[in-house]
């Protein structure tokens, strides 16, 4: 799928980077000390078309952040897998006090 010429999952690094934004973003509007989303919050946040293929993707990315420790899983049901980041995580504290591109810049070094 296309949107203005451009296809969303044609880049992974930049689709990692709209994931990262649009978590980042997520976690910086939460007036709580815990977030809870899933592929299809996130692709709605970044302004992505939440079809099938991209979802895949996306939830692709979240595993990588839940392998490094940074997310954890809240729920797996038929609807999918609802994540979960909490204030005693690093990405919760990188989204509070960094920009994307610091952010960035750590989770490539991991």
């Amino acid at each position: 799928m296309r949107i203005n010429g451009y296809i969303p999952y044609g880049n992974y690094e930049e689709l990692k980077k709209s994931v990262l934004e649009a978590l980042m973003l997520i976690i910086r509007r939460t007036r709580g000390n815990c977030v809870t989303f899933t592929s299809k919050k996130i692709a709605i946040t970044a302004s992505l078309p939440p079809t099938p293929v991209l979802l895949t993707v996306i939830r692709d990315i979240l595993e990588g952040l839940h392998k490094n420790g940074l997310i954890s899983r809240y729920s797996k049901s038929s609807h999918g897998v609802k994540y979960m980041v909490t204030s005693s995580s690093p990405l919760w504290q990188w989204a509070r006090t960094s920009n994307i591109q610091k952010v960035s810049m750590l989770l490539a070094a991991q």
